[in-house]
């Protein structure tokens, strides 16, 4: 439907108020002594584990990891090189970096794909997406619905797309004429740049919450009923891709991925 991909770009952006500190009831505080027996200085520490090194490794990994996985499951790859910057630039006495952006390169059967992520914990605009862009389409993918959506490239004949929507993938959006108060439509300003044509994905999960899906495949795998949807060795796959992005921002350059690096 896209035609080939060419870039893809996405984030997870979290407001500051999300990203605060967490605290805890002071009748469950945990005494030192068990603490220290598992490597935490505080009960502070603990609670807040993920922005500590040798806890955590931070906003990368704890959401990047989520996305940067679906990056590479749609382009059939694992990244070739990643870029990043990022630092602790808002939040004091942390480790981790509250901000990061990174570019990832990957290499797929049909060419080079250059990818886009962010993650901030100061502001939530837009939330997070996955946007999918190639020569013929534009896919929009998130949990949020007023955000999902495919858009069409200029130029591409509606018809190349009506067997999507005859399939059941897409919902046209065409939008409704307008007319005059006399009855006569009213014809839109040819001088003005055309917008870009959008699609609905209608998606159903049977009325279960998305997660629900999900947390069913896990325990039904246990049980020896199901195959996870997402086996052990994707997750692997996934970790070695984020943490390479902590590791470009302290190097402040572009590492390459050994192909070995993924070998489960």
């Amino acid at each position: 439907m896209l035609g080939r991909i060419t870039t893809v770009n996405g984030q997870w952006n979290q407001s500051k108020k999300s990203c605060e500190d967490r605290g805890w009831p002071s009748r469950h505080a945990i005494d030192d002594a068990t603490l220290n027996k598992y490597e935490f200085e505080s009960m502070h520490q603990f609670r807040n584990w993920q922005w500590y090194k040798g806890k955590g490794s931070g906003q990368i990994v704890t959401f990047g990891s989520h996305q940067i996985d679906i990056y590479s499951w749609f382009l059939e790859a694992n990244p070739k090189s990643v870029m990043a910057g990022g630092g602790t630039d808002y939040w004091k006495g942390r480790d981790w970096y509250d901000n990061v952006m990174a570019i990832y390169e990957y290499q797929t059967r049909e060419g080079t794909v250059r990818v886009l992520y962010q993650t901030i914990t100061t502001n939530d605009s837009e939330y997070y997406y996955e946007k999918f862009m190639g020569v013929e389409g534009t896919l929009v993918i998130s949990e949020y619905s007023w955000c999902i959506k495919a858009e069409r490239q200029p130029g591409l004949g509606a018809e190349k797309w009506e067997r999507w929507i005859q399939k059941g993938y897409l919902k046209s959006n065409a939008p409704p004429k307008k007319f005059s108060e006399s009855g006569i439509e009213i014809i839109p300003d040819q001088s003005l740049p055309s917008p870009t044509p959008s699609y609905g994905i209608p998606i159903t999960v049977g009325g279960k919450p998305y997660h629900l899906l999900h947390l069913e495949n896990f325990f039904d795998a246990i049980r020896g009923k199901a195959t996870l949807s997402c086996p052990a060795e994707v997750g692997y796959r996934t970790v070695v891709a984020v943490l390479k992005v902590n590791e470009a921002i302290e190097a402040g350059r572009k590492l390459e991925f050994q192909p070995d690096e993924f070998a489960v």
